[in-house]
């Protein structure tokens, strides 16, 4: 263990490996409870939050707040701000941005990034679960289809790197999604577990070219999809797949940023939260999202606890890959 994580209690280095969604449009006592006893290292902000922009700026400001009067570590505060049908800030309120396949050029993907940074900052929103870098053009019928850039796997990546990119100048935490890629499926992971059965090299050529160059612009962080790659792992999904995270996306494509699973929450996830906690810690992933089953957080949060007091080593690897981005972003 590193000096800078022994500065840390085991409940907040647990923590760190968890994204939550809560209930609450404002902090009362049972968030703050709940903060306390869980001391996440991120937040994710849903409609049930939000009532309006004054609302929305106070709740983080008392948020981010309470952490440091607590001296838990600055958490991320994340949304789902893809523009267009996938959008938690609603108008009136809120300026509402386009779907990313209106996106066609690099100017139009920069200053597509630059306001969707402009509007996040003004909140104190410093995550966003965005850009999609699926390649949705791969299926005419793509679960998709309406979230993607348009065009071939290099389309998507060259408009997609410069998105990331712009991200990162203004400050904003980008999370590229859903890798290995999930423009190919036609089913809803939400509700079902789908299966891809496309061979290896045309996953390679195709959906995980965009994440390929993400990575070589630097981003932070990756989101797995809950998908079935049968022909790389028949077993678990690629959220909780040894061989899709730490085999392809460690050790081949070179990744060491933060790597978070899809929601949890979702019906594709057949397992029970401890095995998931400690399937992650198996695949080299970092952070649980966990966005609506808060009582099955403090399940997942005590599997890490466990890992810590037995000196699991790759746990805090793990939690120090997520304070190197924080590090990076927040100083």
């Amino acid at each position: 263990m590193s000096l800078i994580l022994k500065n840390y209690s085991e409940e907040i280095l647990a923590g760190q490996k968890i994204i939550t969604g809560f209930e609450a449009h404002e902090l009362d006592l049972k968030t703050k409870e709940f903060f306390l006893k869980i001391k996440p290292g991120g937040l994710i902000l849903f409609k049930r939050n939000i009532k309006n922009k004054n609302q929305l700026k106070k709740l983080v400001s008392d948020i981010l707040d309470f952490f440091e009067k607590n001296n838990i570590p600055k958490p991320f505060i994340s949304i789902d701000q893809e523009g267009g049908i996938v959008s938690r800030l609603k108008e009136p309120d809120f300026k509402e941005l386009p779907s990313i396949e209106t996106v066609l050029s690099h100017e139009q993907s920069k200053e597509h990034a630059f306001e969707m940074c402009e509007i996040l900052k003004e909140l104190h929103i410093n995550m966003n679960m965005a850009p999609v870098l699926d390649v949705s053009d791969l299926n005419k019928n793509s679960i998709m289809k309406k979230r993607t850039f348009k065009g071939s796997p290099k389309q998507v990546a060259d408009l997609g790197k410069i998105m990331i990119k712009a991200y990162m100048e203004k400050g904003i935490i980008p999370v590229g999604k859903h890798f290995p890629g999930i423009g190919n499926t036609t089913l809803d992971s939400h509700e079902v577990l789908p299966e891809y059965n496309e061979e290896i090299e045309f996953i390679k050529n195709n959906d995980i070219l965009p994440f390929n160059e993400a990575i070589r612009a630097g981003i932070p962080c990756l989101m797995f999809s809950h998908i079935l790659y049968t022909k790389i792992d028949n077993f678990w999904p690629a959220s909780l797949s040894k061989e899709i995270c730490r085999k392809i996306l460690r050790k081949e494509l070179g990744f060491d940023g933060i790597a978070m699973t899809d929601d949890l929450d979702m019906n594709a996830v057949k397992s029970d939260f401890q095995t998931c906690a400690k399937q992650m810690l198996k695949a080299d992933l970092d952070i649980a999202l966990i966005c609506n089953t808060f009582d099955k957080t403090f399940k997942v949060h005590s599997v890490f606890m466990e890992e810590i007091k037995n000196l699991n080593k790759e746990i805090f690897i793990s939690i120090e890959r997520i304070f190197k981005i924080k590090n990076r972003f927040f100083a």
